[in-house]
C-alpha cells in the first residue's frame, strides 16, 4: 500500500513532458508576452551612457596638495551633495546622480554619471561645478605656495646678481693687475737701462785719466748702480711674488665664484621648475563617454529576458497543472 502511494507521488520525466505538451499553448503565450515586454523595454527605454570626468589634484613642490582619499571624502560628503542640493532647488527634473571613485593604483579621482546623450551638457555643467568647488578649496593653499616660491626665486635671483657683481669686480681686479704688471715692467726696463748706462759711465771713468775726482766719481757711480740694483730686485719680487699671489687669490675667488654660480643656477632652475609644474586642481577630461551605452544593453537584456520567459512559461505550465489537480481532488472529496 505504502509503495504504491510512493510510486504515485513520484514525478517521472514522461509526466513532465506530458505536462509541458498539455500546456504548450499557454506556455507559448506566457513566453511571447514576457519576450514582447522585454523587447519593448529594450527598444523604447532611453540609452544611458556612462560619462566620466577625470580630476587631477593640485601639486605643490611636485607633491599632491591632498591625498586622493581625502579629496574623495570631500567630494562624497560635501561637494557632490551640495551641488545636487542646488540642482534640486533650481530644477528638480534635471536630477542626475554623481559618483566619485579612485581608480586602482592611481592618484586621480573620477566623477561618473549615467545620463542620456541629450543630457551630456548638463552632466558637464554638474561635474564642472563640483570641480570648481574643489579647486576653490585648494586655491588659497596654491596661491600661498606660489607666493612663497616666487619670493624664494627673487631671493635666489638677487643672490645671482650679487655673484655677477662679484664677477665684474674680479674682472676689474684682473685689469688692474694687468695695468700694474705693465707699469712694473716699464719701470723695470727703465731701471735696467739706467743700470746699463751707469755701468758704461763707470767703465768710461775707469778707462779715463786718473785725477783727484776719480775715486769719488767711482764711489758715486757704484752707489747709484747699487740703488738701481736694489730697485730692480724689488720690482722683480713684486712682479714674481706679489702679483703672482694676487693672481692666485683672484683665481681661487673665481673658482669659488664659478661653483657658487653653478649652485645658484641650479637653485633658480629648481624653483622655476616648481613654479612651472605647480597647478591647481583641474579636470583632465570632462564628461567623456566610451561610446557604448551603459544601460540598457540590448543583447544582455534579450538574453536575460529569454531566460526569464522560459522560466515563466515553465512555472505557468506547472502552476496550471497543479491547480487543476487541486480542483479535481477537491471535487472528489466533496462528492464523498
Amino acid at each position: 500500500m505504502l509503495q504504491s502511494q510512493v510510486r504515485e507521488e513520484e514525478i517521472s520525466l514522461v509526466d513532465i513532458w506530458l505536462v509541458l505538451v498539455k500546456h504548450r499553448k499557454r506556455m507559448g503565450w506566457v513566453f511571447t508576452i514576457v519576450m514582447t515586454a522585454v523587447l519593448a523595454f529594450a527598444a523604447f527605454s532611453p540609452r544611458l551612457y556612462q560619462y566620466t570626468t577625470v580630476i587631477e589634484i593640485a601639486r605643490v613642490d611636485d607633491k599632491l596638495l591632498e591625498n586622493p582619499e581625502t579629496v574623495l571624502t570631500k567630494l562624497q560628503r560635501s561637494y557632490i551633495p551640495y551641488v545636487q542640493m542646488q540642482v534640486k532647488q533650481e530644477s528638480p527634473r534635471e536630477w542626475i546622480d554623481i559618483e566619485a571613485r579612485i581608480p586602482k593604483k592611481s592618484t586621480l579621482v573620477v566623477l561618473e554619471s549615467k545620463a542620456t546623450e541629450a543630457e551630456k551638457p548638463h552632466v558637464q555643467a554638474l561635474h564642472e561645478r563640483v570641480i570648481g568647488l574643489l579647486g576653490a578649496d585648494h586655491e588659497d593653499e596654491i596661491t600661498a605656495a606660489r607666493l612663497h616660491l616666487q619670493a624664494q626665486l627673487h631671493q635666489a635671483q638677487d643672490q645671482m646678481a650679487g655673484l655677477n657683481d662679484k664677477e665684474n669686480l674680479l674682472q676689474a681686479q684682473e685689469r688692474r693687475l694687468e695695468k700694474k704688471e705693465a707699469m712694473l715692467n716699464e719701470q723695470l726696463e727703465r731701471i735696467r737701462a739706467a743700470i746699463s748706462e751707469a755701468r758704461k759711465t763707470k767703465l768710461r771713468i775707469s778707462e779715463g785719466v786718473p785725477g783727484e775726482s776719480w775715486p769719488l766719481a767711482m764711489i758715486l757711480v757704484d752707489s747709484e748702480i747699487q740703488k738701481y740694483l736694489e730697485r730692480e730686485q724689488l720690482l722683480q719680487e713684486e712682479l714674481q711674488i706679489d702679483l703672482a699671489r694676487e693672481r692666485a687669490e683672484i683665481a681661487n675667488e673665481r673658482a669659488a665664484l664659478v661653483r657658487a654660480r653653478a649652485r645658484q643656477e641650479e637653485v633658480i632652475r629648481e624653483l622655476q621648475m616648481k613654479l612651472g609644474i605647480m597647478q591647481g586642481t583641474r579636470a583632465v577630461s570632462t564628461a567623456i563617454s566610451p561610446g557604448e551605452p551603459a544601460s540598457p544593453r540590448p543583447l544582455l537584456l534579450i538574453t536575460i529576458g529569454f531566460l526569464v520567459a522560459v522560466v515563466a512559461a515553465l512555472i505557468a505550465a506547472f502552476f496550471v497543472e497543479f491547480m487543476g489537480k487541486v480542483r479535481i481532488k477537491a471535487k472528489g472529496e466533496g462528492s464523498q
